[in-house]
């Protein structure tokens, strides 16, 4: 258990003396619940810290270093931050492309307590894990850190699929617009004209904003999951495979009501222009088989 190892490492520590460890689990507890993208984001306990890292920034952190020792959490301040004596905040390197960012950082490890009472602070964590894959810290390094041999925070908490690839409203209205766009620019460049190849003449039979409806609608009766193999939809943030795609169920056929369905993107990849029909049975032997050699 991830809480045993934490409260193992705080009791090891004579510079952690004043540190209650439960104190510390409960610290974690807090932070791992504000953690909107278990999937990409990772926990770590090493000889010198303990953090929560979401891309290449902590998102919470307990450091014993001579130079960095103490509490650290990144907050948006977007709304006022409690004023704890302990507490300093500080504005990040990345001001200028993270403007609603600051760092909080508690010299004193016996703190922790009073951190985690402030509910504001753990509100403003939950914003700040939110805001931070649309800046430059955001990029995926899931094989960074699984060389520092940290753990999803998916894995650490057992959580169901549902959970880790959470489809906002707002993300869902991101991916219905980059959806529509890419049949839009489609569209453009595949009329049949005669270049290195011959392009598949390709239709878009939706007048004005219908297609960002329609495909809105699409999604909503998928119920956020994939119409082929049933997987929930991620965040186009998390940059990942269980991104929307928008797939015209016969290939050859147009951009219209009735030939569209929302899937995720390898599967879009790996149906290519298949029939969709033949596409889905050999999934099924896929799926079957596998079952069968891995059974639950």
């Amino acid at each position: 258990m991830w809480q045993d190892e934490v409260r193992a490492w705080v009791a090891n520590r004579r510079s952690l003396a004043d540190c209650d460890p439960q104190a510390a689990v409960t610290f974690f507890e807090h932070a791992l619940d504000a953690v909107v993208s278990p999937g990409g984001t990772w926990f770590g306990v090493h000889p010198g810290r303990i953090s929560l890292v979401i891309g290449g920034v902590f998102l919470a952190a307990l450091h014993t270093g001579k130079l960095h020792g103490g509490i650290w959490l990144l907050l948006s301040n977007e709304q006022p931050l409690p004023d704890l004596g302990h507490l300093t905040y500080a504005a990040t390197k990345e001001k200028h492309r993270a403007p609603n960012l600051v760092w909080a950082r508690s010299r004193s490890f016996a703190g922790l307590a009073e951190i985690n009472s402030h509910e504001a602070i753990w509100q403003a964590l939950r914003r700040a894990a939110e805001i931070i894959p649309t800046t430059p810290w955001g990029a995926p390094r899931d094989s960074v850190q699984l060389q520092r041999k940290k753990i999803s925070v998916s894995t650490l908490l057992n959580l169901p699929l549902d959970r880790i690839l959470a489809l906002t409203p707002e993300d869902q209205q991101l991916a219905v617009r980059r959806m529509a766009e890419t049949a839009r620019k489609t569209v453009m460049t595949a009329d049949g004209r005669t270049v290195s190849r011959r392009l598949k003449v390709k239709d878009l039979r939706f007048q004005d904003n219908n297609l960002e409806q329609y495909i809105d609608e699409l999604i909503v009766q998928q119920k956020r999951c994939c119409a082929i193999s049933g997987l929930p939809f991620e965040a186009d943030k998390a940059g990942g495979e269980f991104q929307c795609s928008l797939d015209r169920i016969d290939s050859s056929g147009h951009y219209e009501p009735g030939n569209l369905q929302v899937v995720c993107k390898f599967i879009n990849r790996w149906k290519s222009d298949s029939n969709d029909r033949e596409f889905r049975r050999l999934l099924a032997h896929v799926v079957h088989a596998a079952k069968v050699k891995n059974p639950i």
